[in-house]
């Protein structure tokens, strides 16, 4: 096996706190960054470090800085969940750690139940026993009953999130439930992706562009069948000749199948316009942001894949000898792309930060209403 000497070029990762000290000696070697929409951030750093029992960090908490100053600069607060070292002998051995983000502690829960609460009201109060804050896009949808199982806390706010067609992602300690019809309506994107001829342009973005298979009929350009109850008793249909996307139940709650029927046009399950992109690196490129794609060598959208897309999941690899994303993205149908910035869910408020308080990361957002 050969092995890598310390004295080679680092990572773009700086700062690494382990349990809020700094660590000495460390040489990332790999970092792989997984986010998906609903799921907690996984990371996978290889690092040579000179450690004889490196498993005495499993459970602590890890903070450090990725990215560049032209690509931005990301932090990770999170905690490490398993440790392997690669071989006892070697003097700086590799040691490959499995990271998770601070929702991680979000693993436990206990039944609970809820009558007439907004999904970010729940969200709120599954989210404050572990000092996590929340932020929601605004829907006054009240569930009649809601109910927390078998689920962990964390599945239960997705629970709640998906029930009405939301999205969940983190950052910096910070849970969003994301309307994404709401967000690509906005037509605010992040960055600009577009190839070049110069592999030097720092706008230069896009590696390659996959569309994925769609249906040639595309289910969300009809309105679905729907129905509900009156007042009166009597039953109500709304587009009688709509798409079936579920079987035809009558339900009594008309603000319920409302609900129902708006949801479904947000639903990114339901959405047949689907992209891979692979992607120089950029830490700005969050689950939930919006990018705007131009697959050609021209600045201008023509290809009907070009527009606005929603990012649902990201893989981050850096390396030696590569820095680069891969990205899932979907959208509800063509959207020409627009000249509008996204602004930062955050505003005008302070951005929002994780502090240590004893082992666990607590968001500077917690008591933000």
């Amino acid at each position: 096996m050969s092995t890598v000497s310390a004295s080679q070029q680092q990572l773009p990762v700086s700062g690494i706190l382990v349990g809020g000290a700094a660590v000495s000696g460390w040489t990332p070697r790999e970092l792989e960054i997984d986010t998906v929409e609903g799921k907690h951030d996984v990371l996978t750093m290889k690092v040579l470090v000179a450690e004889k029992d490196p498993a005495r960090w499993r459970d602590s908490p890890i903070a450090f800085s990725w990215g560049t100053r032209s690509s931005g600069v990301g932090n990770f607060n999170g905690y490490v969940s398993a440790v392997e070292k690669a071989q006892d002998f070697q003097k700086n051995p590799l040691v490959t750690l499995t990271l998770m983000s601070a929702s991680w502690k979000m693993t436990g829960g206990d039944p609970r139940f809820w009558a007439s609460q907004t999904t970010e009201a729940i969200a709120k109060s599954v989210a404050a026993p572990h000092r996590l804050a929340v932020v929601a896009d605004p829907n006054d949808y009240l569930w009649p009953a809601f109910s927390q199982t078998t689920e962990s806390d964390w599945g239960t706010i997705v629970k709640a999130a998906h029930g009405i067609s939301f999205i969940v992602a983190v950052y910096n300690g910070v849970i969003r439930l994301i309307d994404p019809l709401r967000t690509l309506n906005k037509g605010e994107a992040v960055v600009r992706l577009m190839k070049s001829t110069n592999t030097f342009d720092e706008k230069a973005l896009l590696i390659d562009f996959t569309p994925l298979a769609t249906s040639k009929s595309d289910r969300i350009s009809h309105t679905p069948k729907w129905a509900y109850l009156t007042s009166a008793g009597t039953t109500r249909k709304v587009n009688e000749d709509g798409i079936h996307f579920h079987s035809d139940v009558y339900i009594p709650d008309a603000a319920r199948a409302r609900m129902q029927a708006e949801s479904l046009t947000r639903n990114v399950d339901a959405w047949n316009y689907r992209a891979t992109a692979r992607v120089r690196g950029n830490a700005r490129i969050n689950v939930g942001s919006v990018v705007e794609v131009v697959t050609g060598l021209s600045n201008t959208t023509v290809d009907t894949n070009d527009g606005m897309w929603l990012v649902v999941g990201a893989k981050t690899i850096l390396s030696d000898s590569s820095y680069q994303q891969i990205l899932m993205l979907v959208r509800d149908k063509p959207r020409p792309a627009t000249q509008l910035r996204a602004e930062p869910f955050w505003g005008r408020q302070a951005r929002p930060t994780l502090r240590l308080s004893g082992d666990t990361w607590v968001s500077s957002w917690q008591n933000v209403a």
